[in-house]
């Protein structure tokens, strides 16, 4: 089917962006990238699209890039597992929510499909864990209030933990793919975490604006549950380094963890091992929301195919 609907992609360089945009270009809808000016765009290279430049806590010009279009697919965020960043995450999570909010209200005609966190729902304790799932939280609470006051129309999707190809600027698990490739892993520790491919997640993010539907809100998720000690014996097999056989004591973990992130952060440098790292491990899926299944086509690939082609594209690519 030829689709010719004008959309707009927030957050396109990223690792889910770039995956949707050439999902939507494959699908023949007319796509419109909002990147900041000076960014690097080489993700978006040799695709059919139109890219401007904007920035989503800058109003005006996300007023422009609104101009036209018929959805807006809101990908961008800022993402961190390092401590003493909540100005940031509040920044350019919530405010730039506000300004999207405000930018659909300025073109009624327009929808929004909003791309959240697993970590954005609440835990059994109605608590948020760490300052990055509270400023999804509550980006998320603003843009439900608009969607169910009338005001706006929209949707919102909770992906789980994103692996597989076209990983540009490195996610925590491409650092944790290539960290391993280059010189294996010390030890591993207790704890899970649900996996999705971002190319399932495009796909299902399509199918929802498709759907025509609104205030509905799904959660993506592979539903696999993959233990770091799973995830590190599949990484042994794809790039022949040994998986650790040391498992460390959580509480050391934690410690070191904890001390870690506040380290690197004083000294201006990342680091994927810090507190709250640890303590997404083993995130609770909340059984109350709907099922993606219930109501529109999904389908994810095993984890293990995508983690293979993460590496192959990673390795492709001069990462490893």
């Amino acid at each position: 089917m030829e689709h010719q609907l004008k959309v707009l992609v927030t957050g396109a360089t990223g690792h889910l962006g770039n995956n949707l945009v050439r999902e939507l270009v494959n699908q023949k809808y007319d796509v419109r990238a909002l990147c900041r000016l000076g960014s690097d765009t080489t993700p978006l290279n040799n695709l059919n699209i139109e890219i401007v430049n904007g920035d989503i806590t800058n109003l005006t010009s996300l007023q422009k890039a609104f101009e036209g279009v018929h959805t807006v697919f809101h990908m961008a965020s800022y993402i961190s597992l390092m401590p003493l960043e909540r100005k940031k995450l509040y920044s350019i999570n919530i405010q730039g929510m506000n300004n999207v909010i405000q930018a659909c209200k300025s073109h009624k005609h327009v929808e929004v499909i909003y791309m959240s966190s697993i970590h954005a729902i609440p835990n059994s304790k109605k608590k948020y864990i760490g300052a990055y799932a509270e400023s999804k939280g509550i980006a998320t609470k603003k843009l439900l209030h608009e969607i169910s006051s009338g005001k706006i129309k929209g949707n919102v999707l909770y992906p789980t933990g994103l692996i597989g190809p076209n990983d540009y600027k490195i996610s925590n698990i491409g650092k944790t793919i290539i960290s391993h490739a280059k010189k294996g892993t010390f030890g591993y520790v207790n704890g899970s975490y649900d996996f999705i491919d971002v190319r399932d997640v495009a796909k299902s993010t399509i199918e929802l604006q498709k759907q025509n539907v609104n205030g509905k809100e799904y959660i993506l998720s592979g539903n696999n549950q993959v233990s770091v000690k799973e995830l590190l014996i599949e990484l042994e097999k794809i790039t022949g380094v040994p998986a650790p056989k040391f498992k460390a004591p959580i509480k050391f973990v934690e410690y070191y963890a904890h001390i870690n992130g506040l380290a690197n952060k004083l000294i201006g440098r990342q680091t994927i091992i810090t507190g709250y790292a640890i303590k997404t491990l083993n995130t609770e899926i909340p059984k109350a929301f709907t099922k993606n299944t219930d109501s529109f086509d999904f389908y994810t690939r095993n984890w293990k195919e995508s983690i293979k082609d993460q590496y192959d594209w990673l390795k492709d690519n001069s990462y490893i």
